[in-house]
């Protein structure tokens, strides 16, 4: 009766250990880069959806919208208050008149926002993710589109 394995038994179990362990390098690397990249990603769909609604809670009371000469500057032009929205530096900073308390301010890595107004009653968003992976420049929801169109006669929008 033999107790134990042989040295060749030993060293074909290391051998076929070795295998799967490179097998294994590249989708556990993989997986360790998307996990903490996808909660990044939570996080930044999480502010984008908060700053849609603040931006439609703002066009719901405006009577005109309109950019600057600064393609990353919104105007909405209310009853009682002017309030801009500025996107730089990864991040959309909201200003109310000159109250401090009304500003707002969205931390959103990655991600590029165009705003157009059309005949100052519409509002359309382009926005798309670019971030870098593995060395290399990655786009992704890069026709994305959002519009907002009010009909300042009847306050509605859609």
């Amino acid at each position: 009766m033999r107790k134990g394995y042989t040295l060749i038994e030993m060293l074909a179990i290391l051998g076929l250990l070795v295998i799967f362990f490179l097998l294994m390098t590249e989708p556990m690397r993989t997986l360790l880069s998307d996990v903490p990249r996808g909660h990044r990603d939570f996080q930044t769909a999480a502010s984008l959806n908060h700053l849609l609604n603040s931006l439609k809670t703002d066009i719901e009371t405006a009577k005109e919208l309109k950019t600057a000469n600064d393609p990353n500057m919104l105007i909405i032009v209310g009853s009682r208050k002017t309030i801009t929205y500025h996107f730089a530096d990864e991040q959309v900073r909201r200003m109310a008149g000159a109250d401090p308390n009304s500003a707002g301010l969205w931390q959103l890595p990655d991600i590029h926002l165009v705003w157009e107004v059309k005949k100052q009653n519409s509002l359309q968003i382009t926005g798309w993710l670019e971030r870098t992976v593995l060395g290399q420049k990655e786009k992704k929801f890069h026709n994305s589109h959002i519009f907002y169109a009010k009909r300042f006669e009847s306050g509605e929008v859609q």
